[in-house]
């Protein structure tokens, strides 16, 4: 109703003014200028706790699991992990045994950056990841020279 609305937006105004006020003035002391605030020194933010890989799927059928790593490797965020691991998606990812789907899923939780450092780039794998059963194969698509026919063949078969 009419009456709703307008007092909602009284609410949102009073916030906004009441939050804009505490703002502008500090209660502990005199007004922060702008540039009181550029100045301020912020502690140094510790990256090395952070998580950023992605957390593994659980109880998920094989077909789904397969639909979902077909998006994550085409989606992967940079355009060079985009075109290889989709392009491995696309020649290997129907005939992946139920082992292989989850070898290749825990590679797709790794980060873009350390994918194309130690595909691309050649720099060393972290154990853990050296010993997953889908690295040689990826490897031999790259080195192989698939990469290309691949990509001529998925643009003929989506245009």
């Amino acid at each position: 109703s009419f009456f709703r609305s307008q007092m909602q937006r009284y609410v949102c105004f009073a916030f906004a003014l009441r939050t804009l006020t505490r703002c502008a003035t500090n209660k502990s002391g005199p007004s922060r200028t702008p540039e009181d605030e550029l100045k301020q020194e912020f502690p140094a933010l510790d990256l090395t706790k952070i998580e950023f890989k992605q957390r593994p799927y659980v109880g998920e059928e094989v077909e789904t699991k397969r639909k979902r790593l077909r998006r994550f490797s085409f989606t992967r965020g940079t355009l060079e992990m985009d075109n290889l691991f989709g392009g491995f998606a696309f020649k290997y990812l129907s005939e992946m045994t139920s082992s292989q789907l989850d070898a290749y899923d825990a590679l797709l939780r790794e980060t873009d950056t350390d994918l194309h450092n130690w595909f691309v780039r050649g720099d060393p794998m972290p154990e853990s990841i050296a010993n997953n059963e889908m690295v040689p194969l990826i490897r031999q698509f790259i080195s192989s020279g698939q990469l290309r026919d691949v990509r001529d063949e998925y643009l003929t078969a989506h245009g």
